[in-house]
């Protein structure tokens, strides 16, 4: 069905609010700031010795190390705000890029941190389900927006897409399929070898919930790009500080 951007109106308080060209710059900097953290760790870490003479984890350590460098000179060139809101299309589309590594960083930390040989078994398992349920929340998070849209409730006086029941299928999802990753692990676990890392589960539980809220988020991030790059009325003016909904043009 084809779209315009009476579909999209109710997105307006995003893009000229938390993702406007400064709220992305900002997020850019949040973003950088923790993957300056996990790269750090994970260069203190890899020179213990119980990991010291494993080489892929040294070159996924260095591949780190090369991302971030990348990503600092990329944050520190959308702090200044003219290049931020003149290059705002591509910004959007390096916020969703910026968003996977986030939600997916973390996991390094897990070879990090725990014994690499368990990634063979039940802890592996546990932690390729884990990722894998995260890119079928995303999914899932693009067909739910996609059915909002068709629905109108991104026009105005739409419901827009947070008002969610508390039974929300987009709410319960990953929380009752997390659960049933860590709750079929821990049983595993205990059948296979009578000994349950508690530690682990709790924090791979920590980890998925991270890179679902990335995951969950992304899909609005690129019904927003695709907004910006598909329609011009969404193409923010850094002329007032603040706008509403009223200021929306459509051209």
């Amino acid at each position: 069905m084809k779209t315009t951007d009476h579909d999209y109106k109710q997105l307006w308080d995003e893009v000229v609010g938390r993702l406007s060209p400064a709220g992305v710059s900002l997020l850019f900097f949040i973003i950088t700031i923790y993957s300056t953290v996990i790269t750090i760790i994970s260069r203190l870490t890899i020179e213990d010795s119980s990991v010291r003479n494993n080489y892929n984890l040294y070159d996924m350590v260095n591949l780190m190390g090369n991302v971030l460098i990348f990503q600092i000179i990329l944050t520190a060139i959308f702090i200044i705000k003219p290049i931020a809101y003149r290059l705002q299309k591509l910004q959007i589309v390096i916020l969703v890029v910026y968003m996977f590594k986030f939600g997916l960083e973390s996991y390094v930390l897990v070879l990090m941190f725990y014994d690499y040989t368990l990634m063979s078994n039940v802890y592996g398992y546990a932690v390729i389900s884990s990722i894998a349920l995260g890119f079928i929340v995303l999914i899932f998070t693009l067909i739910y927006c996609s059915y909002r849209i068709s629905k109108g409730h991104l026009r105005e006086g739409g419901e827009g897409f947070h008002k969610l029941h508390r039974n929300s299928p987009l709410l319960l999802f990953p929380l009752f399929s997390g659960a049933l990753i860590v709750v079929v692990g821990i049983i595993l676990c205990k059948v296979q070898s009578g000994y349950v890392d508690y530690t682990f589960f709790l924090f791979l539980g920590f980890l998925m919930m991270i890179q679902y809220i990335c995951f969950a988020s992304i899909a609005e991030i690129i019904i927003v790009a695709y907004c910006k790059i598909e329609y011009p009325s969404f193409t923010v003016q850094p002329i007032k500080s603040r706008l509403n909904i009223k200021n929306f043009k459509i051209r």
